[in-house]
């Protein structure tokens, strides 16, 4: 991105910023799918909402934690840079009011685009209710890939499923830094996820909601080794390498299924999405039939 498209783009951006008065809220993903034998898929949208009126702080609070003007999490976990991770966290726990992530197990056969979109309008939606009306989210690599997600949220305001008034823009971090923070509490929910590894969201615990947006999310029996399953038990299948084990069993993935719906309700403030899940997914087979 060339040094005219950036402050064009920071531009737009800011054009946005100086409407809100209230919650401004910035969205990234994180999803493994099933392209190895016997993993697991899953689906995590997260959104970090921040204080119009505090971005600039926050955004000099990040690049400080930083130490430049990039940040990608998983690179930064490859490359061992361990302290800068939980500096990283420590920025976001300070500067954000409320984290609000989407997970969706319950993937089956669908498509990882049509659990995508799920989480997208479950939280586009959550956001509404928190009195967030602009939610800026990293724009994707390819134009039909950009297009469909413009789509899909005009759509959602035809069908009252997301408010007509509210704006969803997207961006990139290399425009915007504070892309960093969902990016960051995207990576860390996974690694509870996939690794059982709920060190790197610690700091993190009192500002986050967890909206399980399963279609199929029955309430299980707690059982006391349930919540224990934080700190302990074997990784799960999946990439990046760390992750992977070697699983053979359906019946195996279903329990690793229900291990991982239990961990997402053990984890503090757990709540319902506010679209019920099959009517939303209904609408998206109907309308994006892909």
């Amino acid at each position: 991105m060339n040094r005219r498209t950036l402050e064009s783009s920071r531009n737009l951006l800011e054009d946005f910023y100086v409407r809100e008065k209230g919650l401004i809220a910035f969205v990234d993903e994180s999803y493994r799918g099933n392209e190895r034998e016997n993993e697991f898929p899953f689906y995590i949208v997260t959104g970090v909402v921040f204080e119009a009126a505090s971005l600039a702080q926050a955004r000099q609070g990040l690049s400080k934690a930083a130490k430049g003007s990039y940040w990608h999490t998983t690179e930064s976990y490859r490359l061992k840079d361990f302290d800068g991770i939980h500096e990283m966290v420590e920025a976001v726990a300070r500067s954000a009011k409320v984290l609000l992530v989407c997970v969706q197990l319950d993937i089956g056969q669908e498509s990882l685009e049509t659990s995508r979109r799920e989480c997208l309008l479950q939280l586009a939606s959550s956001l509404t209710g928190l009195g967030c009306k602009l939610m800026i989210y990293e724009t994707r690599n390819h134009v039909s890939k950009k297009n469909a997600d413009a789509a899909l949220f005009q759509r959602a305001k035809g069908a009252d499923l997301i408010p007509i008034g509210t704006r969803q823009v997207q961006s990139h971090p290399a425009v915007e830094p504070l892309l960093w923070a969902p990016d960051l509490a995207s990576w860390c929910l996974r690694q509870i996820l996939t690794r059982s590894d709920e060190r790197w969201f610690e700091g993190l615990f009192g500002l986050t909601h967890v909206i399980d947006v399963a279609v199929s999310s029955p309430e299980y029996e707690k059982r006391p080794e349930t919540a224990a399953a934080l700190n302990s038990g074997p990784a799960l299948p999946g990439a990046p390498e760390e992750e992977k084990v070697d699983r053979s069993s359906a019946f195996i993935m279903h329990n690793y299924q229900r291990q991982l719906q239990d961990i997402l309700h053990n984890l503090p403030n757990s709540v319902e999405p506010l679209l019920p899940p099959a009517e939303l997914r209904s609408w998206l087979r109907k309308t994006f039939p892909d």
